[in-house]
């Protein structure tokens, strides 16, 4: 049975996203919405924008799925490190 998890990033384009999963090893298909790596699969929205004061912020779903618990644990934590900002 496959494990999934979706997480929605704010702030991070979606050029940027897909440029992420690509470097923990997902291959594209050619419209760059679903990216495959060993022993999972993730699925990158459009993206779509809200608005913040005068700011237009990103916003893009991911949902990520896998063979299994550990893998998913794995990807989800390697995915979450490229997309932790700290303010200051």
């Amino acid at each position: 049975m496959r494990k999934e998890a979706t997480i929605e990033i704010r702030g991070i384009h979606r050029k940027t996203i897909v440029n992420y999963v690509r470097e923990l090893g997902g291959e594209t298909s050619s419209n760059d919405k679903v990216l495959t790596g060993p022993h999972w699969e993730c699925v990158v929205s459009p993206q779509e924008s809200f608005r913040l004061f005068q700011s237009d912020i990103p916003k893009v779903t991911v949902t990520f799925s896998a063979s299994n618990k550990e893998v998913l644990k794995s990807i989800l934590t390697e995915f979450r490190k490229k997309t932790f900002r700290i303010g200051g």
